[in-house]
């Protein structure tokens, strides 16, 4: 990456912590946030980067913000890593476990830069590789 877009993320990253450095508070992962909302280490592509598992009485979503961002390279290819991910090697450790975790446990998931909605499941394809199995998403229908 260009060394003006590095000091640029930089200069804006220390502008809004210390816009917002009284708000926030630090947790610890698998920590419990919220009564239903759990913290999940996924770190790799940012330095202490978490997800959040959502859970209530009969479903779960786990959100994991920028662990992966192609549902065809980072699934298929969970070894192929961006200019973005900070520690490379942990990157590649922490996409593995996670698609294992999302595919042994049947969880949905969501993933920011995934097409619209972003929300799927990861299936096995047969080997020791993993698909992106896509939400369908349809308008909400008026009751």
């Amino acid at each position: 990456m260009p060394p003006e877009l590095i000091d640029l993320t930089i200069h804006c990253a220390h502008d809004v912590l210390k816009i917002l450095a009284k708000r926030i508070e630090p947790f610890a992962p698998d920590q419990e946030l919220l009564p239903g909302i759990r913290s999940i280490s996924l770190p790799g592509h940012t330095p202490g980067q978490s997800g959040y598992l959502l859970q209530s009485a009969d479903s779960q979503l786990m959100v994991i913000g920028d662990a992966m961002h192609d549902p065809l390279l980072h699934v298929q290819h969970p070894e192929w890593t961006s200019l973005g991910d900070a520690r490379r090697q942990q990157t590649v450790k922490t996409r593995r476990e996670l698609l294992a975790r999302l595919a042994d446990q049947k969880l949905r998931f969501q993933a920011f830069h995934f097409p619209f909605p972003g929300i799927g499941y990861i299936g096995r394809d047969g080997t020791d590789r993993f698909e992106f199995v896509p939400e369908r998403w349809t308008w909400p229908q008026d009751k």
